[in-house]
């Protein structure tokens, strides 16, 4: 009760993995060439929260 075997945690490490970066490589693929540049551009302005 309350242990996994190894199996079952390379089961369940690989599931989680894929979904990370399945996410990841679907943002990765909505950037933009304009998004690139305005991230770069060492003037932009960064807007911080404050609390």
């Amino acid at each position: 009760a309350g242990e996994m075997m190894t199996g079952e945690l390379k089961e369940r490490c690989i599931k989680v993995l894929q979904k990370f970066v399945g996410d990841f490589q679907q943002r990765k693929s909505e950037v933009t060439e304009e998004t690139l540049k305005a991230f770069m551009d060492p003037n932009r302005k960064i807007l911080l929260e404050k609390n």
